[in-house]
């Protein structure tokens, strides 16, 4: 695989009258699927024209940041990954970093220059990266607290400081911006679960399923809550209604839930989607009975091969992904179907389901959780939201989600991509300029 750097340029560099993505040393089959925009998003007053001989817009700018060691142990799959992303409109850049020879705030100084020349929307971490801690001496309770936070790497313009000086951030201001989020985020660790290189071959093989079409699954979810929740299951079930009206299975009886019945669904129903929300830790699901509590252990995961893509974790701590055998990680990395999942690295987790499970009717999973949590932090995060949603993270592709249509790997021959935007173009009295240079 050829590690592709993608870089603004000019018309004197690569003969465009308009800021491109330059490529140098990428193959031919490779530059016809540069040629394709997936997201084309036509109405009566706009219409982006398809320029198939030069370049891709750089709306959809991403930052793949990839460990050096794990690289050239996945660069088949990674080569794969790349080419779904520029087919489905994404301009992607490959980015190795050393995590030895580097720190967070050198690798979020790169995201930042990257965001603050206007090409950056999000960023993908593969592999063992500079983990952002955060600590807390006025968390729930009033305890202690330290915890991984990549809300650190989703402010680009926000202050974190480390004021004690012990490694860990404890204070995060509004900087020469605000404290929310300005690039969604997605991470794919999979070293703390066992064969790293392993675990992100299969996973890119069967995103790569997923987005051809391969992969399906029910277009329904499962809303299961556990007896401290109840008071809230109807309100969160409408929630996810809203991405799936009418077709959801809703189990919230505390005669029900319990470690049997809910090993029994992951195993033998299919959902697109999963809310849970359950007591846990790190490692295990607690359920709460009237008479009883059982558990669901993460070893067991993997054996129950859960048919299901995405995943809403309400799982204290389930996201820790420092930690050994994290239980989110085995949804989506050890099974046949885990695509992507949000989900907290300490106790909290997401809360107003309505205005995430809005989002995602139209936007990807990583695009519905950065506008969730800047909407959230709005007027900054008072002690009760940093409570809450300090640890939140997305694990997985942050590029798809329940509104991703599946396309074809059949790609249409340039000439034709352009005979169909012009005619797109003639259809709504467009007029697009065709890239200077252009064959």
């Amino acid at each position: 695989m050829k590690v592709i750097h993608c870089l603004t340029a000019t018309r004197e560099s690569c003969g465009s009258a308009t800021p491109i993505v330059c490529l140098r040393n990428v193959s031919g089959a490779t530059l016809k699927r540069m040629s394709v925009v997936r997201k084309v998003r036509v109405t009566l007053t706009s219409l982006f024209l398809v320029c198939a001989f030069c370049s891709l817009s750089l709306a959809n700018s991403i930052e793949v940041v990839v460990n050096t060691d794990l690289l050239p142990r996945i660069s088949d799959s990674l080569d794969t990954y790349y080419q779904d992303l520029v087919a489905f409109g994404y301009a992607p850049t490959v980015y190795p970093y050393d995590p030895a020879s580097g720190t967070t705030s050198d690798l979020k100084g790169h995201l930042q220059s990257r965001w603050a020349s206007g090409a950056l929307d999000g960023t993908v971490f593969i592999g063992d990266l500079p983990v952002a801690t955060y600590e807390m001496h006025d968390d729930f309770d009033g305890r202690y607290s330290a915890f991984p936070s990549d809300l650190y790497y989703m402010d680009m313009d926000g202050h974190w400081a480390d004021n004690d000086q012990n490694g860990r951030y404890d204070s995060h201001l509004g900087g020469t911006g605000d404290v929310a989020p300005d690039i969604w985020f997605g991470r794919i660790t999979t070293s703390p679960l066992g064969n790293e290189s392993s675990l992100v071959d299969d996973y890119f093989q069967k995103n790569h399923a997923y987005r051809s079409g391969e992969l399906k699954f029910k277009k329904e979810a499962l809303v299961y809550i556990d007896d401290d929740w109840r008071s809230w299951a109807n309100g969160w079930d409408a929630a996810v209604q809203q991405v799936y009206p009418g077709a959801t299975t809703l189990v919230d009886d505390p005669y029900t839930t319990n470690a049997d019945d809910y090993k029994r669904r992951l195993a033998a129903e299919n959902y697109e989607s999963i809310l849970q929300t359950i007591h846990s830790s790190p490692s295990l699901l607690q359920f709460k009975s009237p008479d009883a509590y059982s558990y669901v252990h993460s070893y067991e995961i993997p054996l129950l091969n859960p048919q299901v893509g995405y995943y809403n974790f309400f799982n204290c701590s389930f996201a820790n992904y420092t930690r050994t055998d994290y239980m989110a990680g085995k949804y989506i990395f050890e099974t046949d179907y885990g695509l992507a999942g949000v989900g907290s690295t300490k106790t909290g987790s997401m809360l107003r389901f309505d205005i995430f499970y809005n989002l995602l009717r139209d936007m990807t999973m990583g695009e519905s959780f950065q506008e969730w949590l800047d909407i959230l932090g709005v007027d900054g995060y008072q002690l009760w939201e940093r409570q809450w949603f300090y640890g939140m993270t997305l694990l997985g592709d942050p590029t798809i989600g329940p509104a991703t249509v599946p396309f074809s790997t059949s790609i249409p021959e340039p000439s034709t991509l352009v005979l169909l935007a012009l005619g797109w173009g003639v259809l709504f009295g467009y007029v697009g300029r065709r890239c200077a240079g252009s064959a």
